[in-house]
């Protein structure tokens, strides 16, 4: 196997795989299979590892995008007269655009038909299909395990994407409840600083109070002590006359 066949980041051999599994995010389908059975077919007919050239060429001045059949002309060319019978099956396998590939049935049909009239065409043909028939089931259950390990992986990230919204979720009602309690320790803060105040005026008054009533007291001994006084006197001019 080519070292250049195994870069990629896709879950399948790179030279095997059609456009929209090396795209991204690459995209799985039952015509995944499809593709890679034409490119199974053209190995074994030609005995080479598939090498698609480069996806564009110039001409003229521009570059021109090839098809995927036509990335691989210089290896089709190679096909003996007598296996040209696949090149119809081939070409419909490598179509860029996935709809237009076969369908599996439409395939069986057509490979049964290409079978019965290998058999007619001798020993040859017929060693050829059986083994194009045998490396299109290694390549089934190959790609079948890739793109089950591909489902596998999606969900197991849309699990991680479930987990990470949930503990947002959670993180974002903590951030609630911690801005809750700064709202209730500022509510206290304030009820103790309102509670501070309260006692300061509470005591101011009755500081006023009381300094008012030790006045009047006063007051009051003062008037006593005249009173007395003036009886004192009083008596005193009694005493003298």
């Amino acid at each position: 196997m080519p070292p250049e066949a195994l870069q990629s980041s896709a879950k399948g051999t790179n030279v095997f795989m059609p456009p929209e599994a090396l795209q991204k995010p690459p995209r799985y389908t039952d015509k995944l299979d499809i593709f890679s059975f034409g490119n199974c077919v053209l190995a074994t007919l030609i005995h080479q590892w598939p090498d698609p050239s480069h996806p564009t060429i110039l001409k003229k001045g521009n570059l021109v995008a090839l098809s995927e059949y036509q990335r691989r002309k210089h290896q089709i060319k190679l096909m003996d007269k007598e296996k040209t019978i696949f090149l119809g099956l081939i070409k419909r396998c490598l179509e860029d655009d996935e709809t237009l590939r076969p369908s599996s049935a439409d395939l069986a049909t057509e490979v049964r038909q290409i079978q019965a009239s290998v058999e007619k065409g001798g020993d040859n043909l017929m060693s050829t299909f059986k083994k194009s028939v045998s490396q299109l089931q290694l390549a089934k259950d190959e790609n079948a395990q890739y793109i089950q390990a591909a489902i596998q992986l999606q969900k197991e990230i849309a699990d991680l994407a479930e987990d990470k919204a949930r503990q947002q979720r959670e993180i974002s009602s903590l951030g609630e409840d911690k801005a809750r309690q700064q709202r209730e320790i500022s509510t206290l803060a304030e009820d103790k600083a309102y509670l501070v105040w309260l006692k300061i005026k509470l005591s101011s008054t009755w500081l006023k109070i009381k300094l008012g009533q030790l006045q009047r007291e006063k007051s009051s001994l003062a008037e006593d002590k005249a009173q007395q006084q003036r009886e004192i006197s009083n008596l005193a001019e009694d005493k003298a006359r």
